[in-house]
């Protein structure tokens, strides 16, 4: 469900919704540095005892986050993407480039990411939540790719999606959508001659 959708589940449910709304939207403006109760409870407009009622410690809502950012990607995707995978390998890794790099491009998204990877050093169960979500976005890359997701093109290219996401972010001011576009047709150039294997 979409930031700001209409919800149906009641005042629990909506409340639990505003505070993860909120939440995410400190990560992706202020990063880590305001992820404090006080910050994400003013910006949800409840007390901060209601934040606490629903997530108790930082690392409940950290894990609500993870769960939350793989969501919020899949939702960044254009809907006919994210099951075309029909039609010539060419052309499907051209659409899966584009699709990518609009949330490489992402600067917002890209902070929200960096922050909750480095928060979940500090506890090993966010720190699985996040391989999790790791394996499944990297399955998602392999579909596109027609590759097996243990195969190591898959990872190298993940890899340099994330180093240019990343670089387009802390570049932020010094380097152009323009010029991040140019580093995604070289990886698209990659692609193209990249010979195919089996989708396992």
């Amino acid at each position: 469900m979409r930031r700001g959708a209409t919800h149906e589940r009641g005042e629990s449910g909506s409340t639990r919704e505003r505070i993860l709304d909120a939440a995410v939207g400190v990560l992706e403006n202020s990063g880590l540095k305001k992820f404090a109760q006080p910050h994400i409870a003013k910006a949800a407009g409840i007390a901060q005892g209601h934040l606490t009622y629903y997530f108790p410690k930082r690392n409940d809502l950290l894990g609500a986050l993870i769960g939350r950012a793989w969501t919020l990607i899949q939702e960044d995707l254009p809907q006919g993407l994210k099951s075309e995978l029909h039609g010539r390998a060419d052309e499907v890794r051209a659409k899966a480039l584009r699709m990518i790099g609009g949330v490489v491009k992402n600067r917002a998204r890209m902070r929200m990411l960096l922050g909750l990877i480095v928060a979940s050093e500090e506890d090993p169960s966010l720190r699985k939540q996040v391989a999790d979500n790791v394996v499944l976005l990297r399955a998602f890359l392999a579909r596109f790719m027609g590759k097996s997701p243990k195969d190591p093109d898959v990872d190298i290219a993940l890899a340099m999606f994330w180093g240019i996401g990343m670089q387009h972010l802390v570049l932020e001011g010094k380097r152009t959508d323009e010029e991040t576009d140019a580093l995604l047709r070289r990886v698209e150039d990659w692609l193209a001659v990249m010979p195919e294997g089996p989708t396992k």
